[in-house]
């Protein structure tokens, strides 16, 4: 899985699509003592993904450790929610670390903050690999630098990723492919060609930039056999028409994919699943 953040400036406009991945790095063990839970393993049904989530905090100082799964894929999302009073958006590097395991993940990190709830969102692309570690471990620390550095046991972390990887399972047969199929694949879908090529300055439509229209576009799309895209559904809207119409319109007029394969090589249906963010830029 490779780190894909493709930006371009014009004068007025900025499109950034990133694609989560990692890079295995050496790192040191942090020696602090890990925050424990205060709250079990909770995992989350939403219609566009599967979200397992565990409390660290308390009302008065939150702090949260969450996990994203995609049906029909390895990758995974990390979370860290915290108390803030940042507004800034921020992307760099961070480091996943494991206790008892020399070996650290580098990772790329978008943190955001959510100001109805006045939380700090990081999030950080990583795989299902990675996680397992965590789980034999039983800590996963979390560096992001000028972000977090906590780190957090994880008692009970690989029971919880059954959970949650039936939970992706149940929400990939809602999206029209049966368990029997997901479990037959081996290796998901991927584009033949790096995505951000076709998310440039110049995709930016001009009515979203017309109204200064900026935000993130979730969309699933459907792969067939050959890999086609055959659908495309916007899951988590930007709040533009405009620009999750784009991302749609891009995504079946020029994308296409090498298709998901079983086992024995044979092609599979599949879904593959998006963000775009769409920024202006000064």
């Amino acid at each position: 899985m490779i780190e894909l953040r493709v930006a371009a400036k014009l004068v007025r406009s900025l499109l950034s699509a990133t694609v989560t991945g990692c890079t295995i790095v050496c790192a040191n063990s942090s020696l602090a003592m890990p925050h424990q839970p205060t709250s079990r393993w909770v995992v989350d049904y939403a219609a566009d993904a599967c979200l397992l989530s565990r409390a660290y905090g308390s009302d008065e100082k939150p702090l949260m450790l969450s996990f994203e799964k995609l049906p029909m894929s390895s990758d995974v999302y990390v979370y860290v929610f915290k108390k803030t009073d940042r507004v800034d958006l921020n992307l760099g590097k961070a480091e996943l670390r494991f206790s008892g395991d020399p070996k650290a993940a580098q990772v790329s990190f978008r943190a955001a903050t959510m100001r109805k709830e006045n939380l700090r969102r990081l999030m950080l692309g990583a795989d299902i690999d990675l996680l397992e570690r965590a789980a034999k471990s039983g800590s996963l620390l979390v560096d992001a630098r000028g972000e977090v550095n906590e780190e957090f046991a994880v008692p009970n972390l690989g029971t919880a990723f059954a959970a949650l990887d039936q939970c992706a399972l149940d929400l990939g047969r809602g999206w029209g492919i049966p368990i029997d199929e997901q479990n037959r694949m081996k290796e998901p879908a991927r584009s033949l060609e790096p995505i951000g090529k076709y998310f440039t300055s110049s995709s930016y439509p001009k009515a979203a930039l017309d109204k200064d229209e900026t935000g993130l576009a979730k969309v699933r799309i459907l792969i067939d056999a050959a890999g086609t895209p055959t659908d495309c559904t916007v899951v988590r809207a930007s709040g533009s028409s405009s620009l999750d119409a784009t991302t749609c319109r891009i995504f079946m007029k020029n994308i296409r994919f090498k298709p998901a394969t079983d086992a024995g090589g044979n092609a599979l249906r599949s879904v593959y699943v998006m963000s775009v963010n769409w920024l202006i830029g000064d």
